[in-house]
């Protein structure tokens, strides 16, 4: 395949998918038992981000929701532009998102309040790639 295909084939299987709450939290440190989905090590401090029914009362107090969605395909670490159009294409649409790459998946950090807009652009975003591909010339 091509560059531009992988790419498009990327896009058109990103299966969007919602999966729950989180809280992003600056601390010094994190209750024992806790089971934060990432963590971040900044020079300011951790940044935690942990499932919004698991955070203690004292995480809530300034930090707002935020929806995690997954990037069901498989975006591996060298693949070029996917982060970048997905959240491009929110940005058009006023969704701050903040993204968190794993090894095999990209997760997207959106506002609690704008998840169902967020994944309505997404499905929109998956079904032009598909439309991309359907209207690729066949080469010999």
């Amino acid at each position: 395949m091509t560059p531009k295909k992988d790419f498009e084939q990327s896009i058109a299987s990103l299966e969007p998918a919602e999966a729950g709450d989180y809280v992003f939290v600056s601390t010094t440190d994190y209750p024992e038992g806790l089971t934060p989905f990432a963590t971040v090590a900044e020079p300011e401090g951790m940044t935690v981000v942990m499932a919004l029914e698991e955070a203690p009362a004292d995480f809530l107090a300034d930090n707002d929701p935020y929806t995690r969605i997954t990037l069901g395909a498989y975006t591996p670490l060298d693949s070029v532009g996917i982060t970048a159009i997905v959240a491009q294409t929110l940005a058009s649409r006023g969704i701050p998102c903040n993204v968190i790459a794993g090894e095999n998946h990209d997760y997207l950090f959106v506002p609690q309040a704008l998840a169902g807009e967020a994944m309505r652009v997404l499905r929109h975003l998956v079904k032009q790639a598909e439309g991309w591909l359907e209207n690729e010339p066949l080469s010999h």
